[in-house]
């Protein structure tokens, strides 16, 4: 089982390889936002909560990812290693890597 921080790492990476931006995102004084804003090549941005294999979201990341939802930004939770995977993949695809 990878750790969360290992898993961010690959994100970052693979996000980069199709010339995208992976940014961490931190809020000070905005608890429970995303862990990754992803700029993809074409301007689309995808905010991503990463968790390791077992992680949960806590309370206030979960009302976090509603206010997105709500205003219609792509909100991603990926959750262990083959998430991570399926997401890369999908990504891969539409920017025909």
């Amino acid at each position: 089982m990878k750790r969360e921080a290992t898993l961010e790492r690959k994100l970052v990476r693979e996000i980069e390889k199709i010339g995208g931006l992976c940014w961490k995102f931190t809020s000070p004084n905005t608890p429970g936002v995303p862990d990754r804003v992803c700029i993809m090549p074409d301007g689309a941005v995808v905010f991503v909560e990463m968790k390791a294999e077992f992680g949960r979201l806590s309370n206030i990341q979960k009302y976090r990812r509603e206010q997105l939802k709500t205003r219609n930004a792509d909100i991603r939770i990926v959750k262990g290693e083959t998430a991570l995977v399926e997401f890369i993949a999908e990504v891969q695809k539409r920017y025909a890597v």
